[in-house]
């Protein structure tokens, strides 16, 4: 009699389901047994947009391509009659937030929107970082997983990133070509949220700073040449100024360095003894960087010391910025040109000439040590941490000084 009942059910048509959810993008799957086909819609509800519209049937799925966050509407329709709707709405659900680069800096630009999400759609969030040990402690309402890591049960993902090729960003995955746009923009554009400035939160170690009295930390490497600062004799000069001011110097670089002067924190440590020395520390001079973001995000005063890159690419707040208006400059922005991570010498327009990396070069020592003194008044008039405001000092020499 069971096996009679089952064999009967067998023959009856399983019903039509639908199921959606929103990991890359949105997805429908419609299954069960019915052989006339479904007119599937995916709209933006903000614009109305039909982004996406296909005729399907039982055990087939729609998708669209685009993976950057959307105020969703799924609508399935049969002769016109709708059959199916589903608004976007994350409240009490999982949400996974990745944030696919390996840089420092990039991880906390990002890392304060992943917060800003969870809070505007109240949904259970799960991340992925390169970073994740800086987090954990500051963010304990998040779950963190290893990137790639397998996830569960999720309702939507997100993929923070710049995502190439093309140059510029995939559109399906960045909204706007992130040349474009401020660094930390990128990622609120990605989640849909409103750009403000927003530092990380982090937890300092209780590790004692580098030393007793006052100092400031300074590292001269980065990842790419056209990072650097140029100038033949600008950090020996810079250090030289700094102690002349009372300051000692520690150098908190991964890569060595060779002047003399300062107090030697390069190395393959943990990153949490550079968070341990900046917190300390009353400045940090430094290029586009990783550790010039740690240093923001712990609320120290920024020398920025960048040519590559526009002065609003990066930090607009508790920030000095050095820039060179009256040469070659903000190549990483310009939309023109590509850049390539495996030429360290890349500079797109003046490489292999005696104009080659002239927009760090025709930034002074003078120019660093005048915004030296220019945190130092800054802070005499409000000791609290991150008391200067966001400048930009146009250097005034031309590349032949």
């Amino acid at each position: 009699m069971p096996r009679l009942e089952l064999s009967q059910q067998a023959n009856k048509p399983m019903p039509v389901t639908f199921q959606c959810h929103f990991i890359d993008g949105p997805c429908l799957t419609i299954t069960g047994e019915d052989e006339r086909p479904f007119t599937v819609e995916l709209i933006d509800l903000a614009t109305g947009e039909i982004v996406y519209q296909v005729d399907i049937g039982a055990g087939q799925w729609a998708r669209a391509n685009r993976r950057w966050f959307t105020s969703w509407l799924v609508r399935v329709r049969r002769e016109q009659v709708v059959v199916f709707e589903h608004v976007f709405d994350a409240r009490g659900k999982r949400v996974y937030i990745a944030l696919e680069s390996k840089s420092l800096g990039d991880t906390l630009a990002w890392m304060p929107y992943a917060e800003v999400f969870a809070d505007k759609h109240q949904c259970e969030l799960v991340v992925s970082t390169f970073w994740n040990d800086l987090f954990r402690d500051a963010y304990g309402a998040f779950t963190f997983v290893a990137p790639g890591e397998r996830v569960d049960d999720l309702y939507a993902m997100f993929q923070v990133g710049y995502f190439t090729p093309p140059w510029g960003g995939d559109r399906a995955r960045n909204p706007v070509d992130f040349r474009s746009i401020p660094l930390q923009k990128a990622a609120s554009d990605i989640l849909g949220l409103d750009f403000v400035e927003r530092r990380p939160k982090l937890v300092v170690p209780p590790w004692c700073p580098a030393v007793a009295g006052r100092y400031a930390c300074i590292s001269e490497h980065s990842t790419a040449g056209a990072k650097l600062w140029h100038c033949p004799g600008g950090w020996q000069d810079v250090v030289d100024a700094l102690r002349d001011r009372g300051y000692e110097v520690v150098a908190i670089s991964k890569e060595a360095t060779a002047l003399p002067g300062v107090l030697d924190h390069t190395g393959d440590r943990p990153i949490q003894r550079a968070m341990a020395d900046l917190s300390g520390s009353s400045l940090y001079i430094g290029l586009a960087s990783g550790l010039s973001w740690l240093a923001w995000s712990l609320g120290v005063p920024v020398i920025m010391i960048s040519g590559f890159s526009a002065p609003w690419a990066e930090l607009s707040s508790n920030v000095v910025r050095l820039h060179n208006p009256h040469v070659c400059h903000s190549c990483w922005n310009d939309l023109r040109f590509e850049f390539d991570k495996n030429d360290w010498n890349w500079c797109p327009v003046h490489k292999g000439t005696a104009r080659h990396f002239e927009c760090s070069r025709a930034i002074s020592a003078a120019d660093v040590i005048r915004a030296i003194d220019l945190v130092a008044a800054l802070r005499r008039l409000d000791c609290g941490p991150g008391t200067v405001p966001g400048l930009t000092l146009h250097c005034p020499g031309s590349r032949d000084g």
